[in-house]
């Protein structure tokens, strides 16, 4: 039972082999891969991939990010292989009132001309606020120490104003004062 499902599955992945070799060789335009997260973060940074397979002309490729009216580019490269695949690394800028931006691909050669959008959706991540105190109980009038570390989304201290002017428990009551102050990074 065991040796002929593995040789229905072996027989399976050959002939899937079988057809994309056999496809890949009647299609004689340039097939391209666009690589990127729908969803994309603005706290770290995001990558786009672009791979090209069978070129019979050499291209001028571009991809960049727009949103709220601003275009960034992510790459831009004369293409001369046959066969060529790179990725880069970018980052987005923070969400306003609408998260969504677009990327746009564009090929150009003497024959060949590809383009493509697509929209992305950007994704504000706002930073936790982490407040530890030297004892978990204190007396009243005794001197309260306490560290504050702003955290990212991956858990990575980042440096940020803090800007709230008090701290309440989760009774509402005052818990104290904070001044504006820079969290600066200590290593």
């Amino acid at each position: 039972l065991l040796s002929s499902s593995r040789t229905e599955m072996w027989s399976r992945i050959l002939l899937s082999i079988f057809c994309l070799s056999w496809i890949t060789t009647v299609s004689s335009e340039p097939q391209y891969v666009l690589l990127v997260p729908t969803v994309v973060r603005s706290d770290s940074p995001q990558t786009a991939c672009v791979q090209f397979h069978s070129l019979s002309e050499p291209l001028s490729l571009s991809v960049v990010l727009e949103y709220n009216n601003i275009q960034t580019t992510l790459f831009e490269e004369f293409v001369t292989k046959n066969d060529f695949f790179k990725c880069c690394e970018f980052k987005v800028p923070p969400a306003g009132s609408d998260p969504l931006a677009f990327i746009s691909f564009s090929a150009k050669g003497s024959t060949v001309h590809l383009a493509e959008r697509r929209s992305v959706a950007i994704e504000n991540v706002d930073n936790t606020l982490f407040i530890q105190t030297d004892k978990p109980i204190y007396k009243p009038g005794q001197k309260v120490m306490f560290r504050v570390v702003s955290l990212d989304s991956q858990f990575r201290p980042v440096q940020e104003m803090v800007s709230k002017s008090d701290s309440q428990d989760f009774s509402s009551s005052l818990v104290g004062y904070l001044f504006k102050e820079t969290l600066s990074l200590v290593y």
